[in-house]
């Protein structure tokens, strides 16, 4: 009943903002996004930017020249989840859902105005959006299907507050504070349990077989797992124990690159011992286009070292530099990346294929 009242206030909840300047649309899949929601990697990865000269420094760089600013104000989560379609940039502002158009036709907008979204996901027409109300407790949390054109919200299933989501063809899969791993019919229905209480799912990706669960364990002795749930069933198996804090996941053919605790890890399929990929430790969002990765990097440890975006690899390639950059999400020619900073949604196309991580 508490969700059916909800919805009655949020239905028509799309607040018009002011118009930003756009890039290019390019059309692409969507992918996933997530924000944590742990309170223990809110205090570990804060935003800050000690010396002023950063700001100023990356300001001047020849890549800033060539970038746009899509929308300029929010203040953005951190980390903030970002995604994007054929159309449109969703990213994450203050617990709200922004959608802002790549070409400029429409101001942006915020979606579900009394509800928190830690995460979401989105296929082809709809957006599935892991919420909980704005004046209610953790506990009362959904899973919403939020139709791309109208807007409007169903509720597919109530559960504890959702902490990571994808979607295929026929399945919404997710983690929730509660520790524990579901599925369930994007029609809706009853959740199905896929393991619990193995720790905090704070991360997860998918490929045509399989979706794996970054698995966290807080604490003195920190510790973390990616589990994998094979699509067609059965029961989960172990890709690696060998990291410490897995914030975000995405497969690739042959590995499951992962940020573990700041650092871009590379976790073969076939086994085998981690392989640090890159990162000073500091790394935030992550994403990729094909086999290639980018990740942002809040802060370097030395202050000759650039902040900002990066393709990974040893050494890292700079796509652009940014003092903040605290979510990303990249299509087939651009890339995109929200600074909490600068408080901006900005652009740029990527005119050089970028080196494959293989």
């Amino acid at each position: 009943m508490r969700w059916l009242v909800f919805l009655g206030l949020v239905a028509a909840a799309l607040v018009a903002c002011s118009p930003p300047s756009h890039p290019e649309g390019a059309q692409v899949d969507a992918v996933t996004a997530r924000t944590e929601v742990s309170s223990d990697r809110a205090a570990a990865v804060s935003v800050s930017v000690a010396d002023p000269s950063v700001a100023a420094s990356v300001s001047s760089s020849p890549a800033r020249a060539r970038m746009r600013t899509l929308i300029h104000g929010p203040r953005f989560d951190n980390p903030t989840p970002m995604l994007v379609d054929e159309k449109d940039v969703y990213v994450s502002a203050a617990g709200r859902l922004l959608v802002v158009p790549k070409d400029g036709s429409a101001p942006h907008e915020r979606v579900l105005e009394k509800a928190n979204v830690t995460v979401f996901s989105a296929d082809a027409t709809d957006l599935y959006l892991g919420v909980y109300p704005v004046d209610g407790p953790n506990s009362s949390g959904a899973i919403l299907r939020v139709d791309k054109k109208t807007r409007t919200p169903t509720v597919i299933a109530q559960t504890d507050m959702v902490t990571a989501i994808t979607v295929d063809e026929q399945y919404v899969w997710f983690g929730v504070l509660s520790e524990g791993a579901y599925r369930v019919d994007k029609k809706g229905g009853k959740p199905k349990a896929l393991f619990t209480k193995r720790g905090y799912v704070n991360a997860v990706a998918q490929d045509d077989e399989a979706v794996y669960f970054g698995v966290t364990n807080y604490g003195a002795n920190a510790r973390a797992e990616i589990a994998v749930v094979k699509k067609k069933g059965g029961a989960f198996t172990i890709l690696t124990t060998e990291a410490r804090d897995l914030m975000a996941l995405v497969a690739l053919p042959d590995a499951v690159v992962a940020n573990d605790n700041g650092t871009i890890m590379r976790f073969a399929r076939a086994g085998g011992a981690a392989e640090k990929v890159s990162g000073l430790g500091s790394a935030l969002g992550l994403t990729h286009r094909g086999s290639e990765v980018l990740y942002t990097d809040l802060r370097s440890r030395e202050d000759t070292e650039p902040v900002g975006v990066f393709v990974a690899g040893q050494p890292p390639t700079l796509v652009i530099e940014s003092p903040a950059a605290v979510g990303i999400a990249v299509d087939e020619h651009t890339v995109y990346w929200a600074d909490a900073v600068e408080s901006t949604l900005s652009a740029l196309e990527l005119s050089v294929k970028v080196p494959s991580l293989r």
